[in-house]
C-alpha cells in the first residue's frame, strides 16, 4: 500500500479546475504539488455518499484492489474513473479511504516519485549509488499502523526538522 493523494472536498472554485463530467465532479491535479493535495468539488447530482462528498479522504495505491477490499466496509464499489485506473472507497473509523489499482504500463503519467531520506551517509557519498546519491535503504514507506505515516512525494528530509520539496520549497517541521 502506497500513499497517492489526499482528496479535500470544497464547495468553492479553485485554481486549475479540471471538470470531469462523467464523474459529476471537478478536481485539481494532485500531481502538480509535492504533497498530492487534490481539491474536489462534487456537482449537485453527484451519486456519491455524503461521507465522500464532505470529509477529506486519503488515497492509497494497492497492487490488488480485490484483495485489499476483503473484509472492508465498501462504500463505493470498484469502478474505473479513467483508463488504467480502478478505484473503490471504504470507510475506516468513520472516514473515507480510497484504494486505487493503477496499471502503470497503461498510465506511466501516474507514477509518483518516492520519498528518499537524505541522511548523513548520503551526504558523505556512502549511499549505494555513489558520491552524493541518496541512500535507497532509507526510503520511507507509508504504514497504516501509525509508526511511519509522513510520506509525501518530492519531500526530502534535511535533518533537524528542515525539509525541502521537489520544487525547491524549504521549511521547518
Amino acid at each position: 500500500m502506497r500513499y497517492n493523494h489526499v482528496g479535500i472536498p470544497t464547495a468553492g472554485s479553485f485554481d486549475g479546475e479540471i471538470p470531469l463530467p462523467h464523474l459529476k465532479m471537478t478536481v485539481s491535479d494532485h500531481l502538480n504539488n509535492p504533497f498530492g493535495i487534490q481539491w474536489q468539488r462534487y456537482w449537485d447530482d453527484a451519486p456519491y455518499p455524503d461521507l465522500v462528498k464532505t470529509v477529506p479522504h486519503v488515497a492509497f495505491e494497492v497492487d490488488d484492489l480485490a484483495a485489499a477490499l476483503e473484509g472492508q466496509q465498501v462504500i463505493i464499489e470498484p469502478n474505473s474513473p479513467s483508463r488504467g485506473v480502478l478505484v473503490a472507497f471504504i470507510e475506516v473509523g468513520g472516514a473515507p479511504v480510497e484504494l486505487m489499482q493503477i496499471d502503470h504500463q497503461a498510465r506511466p503519467d501516474l507514477l509518483r516519485p518516492r520519498l528518499v531520506r537524505q541522511g548523513p551517509s548520503a551526504a558523505r557519498g556512502r549511499g549505494r549509488g555513489g558520491a552524493g546519491a541518496p541512500d535507497r535503504r532509507n526510503v520511507m514507506k507509508p504504514r497504516i499502523d501509525g509508526v511511519r505515516t509522513l510520506w509525501n512525494p518530492g519531500f526530502m528530509a534535511l535533518g533537524a526538522g528542515a525539509w525541502t520539496g521537489a520544487a525547491g520549497q524549504r521549511g521547518t517541521l
